[in-house]
């Protein structure tokens, strides 16, 4: 619900009424003239209260979107290891090279059909994580007895290994420790601006109506992205499991007809 467009736009709109509704109210119990007598010092204030938030602001909104970058790499990369396990398995024996590809194709299914609703409330799959369990069993009980088979072996272990960091990073990413201070400093600070647009008086109420209404979009919106792109996992703009769906439609129809 969090991520959602329709509650962002809800808070957009109810942060814009309560800033007016606050303004409102301040200029009827404070007129123009005693406003105006406390600009210069709210000028002060208000310009370094306003470069620290908008600092702090800024590194978070590029942070979140960093994490969405990050995740949807992370996603790539695993996909792309599970795509390797199962073209390196061709090279196992008959039995062995169907049990793999056929768990490669189970983990994506479940990870598509399980997984992805579960980490949009911060869980995930354990039956994910016992397939990751059972192709690392079959990777680590094959023995090679070539040289050829050592080098294949060696290779499939690097992706199983590949495939298992990507997906530990995955499901760090729908971690939310610490973010209830992080979402107290920007709310605060946030408000404490939009309470400094308060100090100050224009000649007509319009114009300084329409400052505060500015204002307060903008770091809703700011705050919107943050909300949006900070939590890649869930919410309306999320990291989709399409690398996963790829990979599955590409090679379903070929384990159907995989030679015993």
């Amino acid at each position: 619900m969090f991520g959602t467009y329709w509650f962002l736009s809800l808070l957009c709109l109810s942060s814009v009424a309560a800033a007016i509704s606050g303004l409102l109210v301040v200029r009827r119990y404070a007129p123009h003239e005693l406003l105006r007598l406390n600009h210069e010092v709210s000028g002060y204030m208000f310009s370094t209260i306003g470069t620290l938030y908008s600092v702090i602001l800024g590194l978070v909104v590029v942070g979140s979107l960093n994490t969405f970058d990050q995740a949807r790499l992370t996603v790539a990369q695993e996909a792309n290891s599970l795509h390797d396990i199962y073209h390196l398995a061709h090279g196992l024996p008959p039995e062995q090279k169907i049990s793999l590809r056929k768990l490669c194709l189970e983990y994506a299914q479940i990870v598509i059909t399980n997984e992805w609703p579960l980490m949009n409330s911060g869980k995930h799959s354990e039956k994910a994580h016992d397939i990751v369990s059972e192709l690392w069993n079959e990777v680590v009980d094959f023995k090679p007895t070539q040289t050829r088979d050592a080098d294949l072996h060696a290779a499939l272990l690097t992706e199983v290994n590949t495939l298992g960091d990507n997906r530990e990073t995955r499901l760090n990413a729908i971690s939310r420790s610490g973010d209830a201070i992080i979402w107290a400093v920007l709310v605060f600070g946030g408000a404490v601006l939009v309470l400094f647009t308060y100090l100050f008086s224009a000649q007509k109420f319009i114009v300084q109506l329409l400052t505060t209404t500015l204002i307060t979009l903008i770091l809703a919106l700011n705050l919107a992205i943050v909300a949006m792109y900070g939590y890649p996992f869930s919410g309306d703009v999320h990291v989709s499991s399409l690398p996963f769906e790829n990979f599955r439609a590409k090679h379903l129809s070929e384990i159907t007809t995989e030679p015993k």
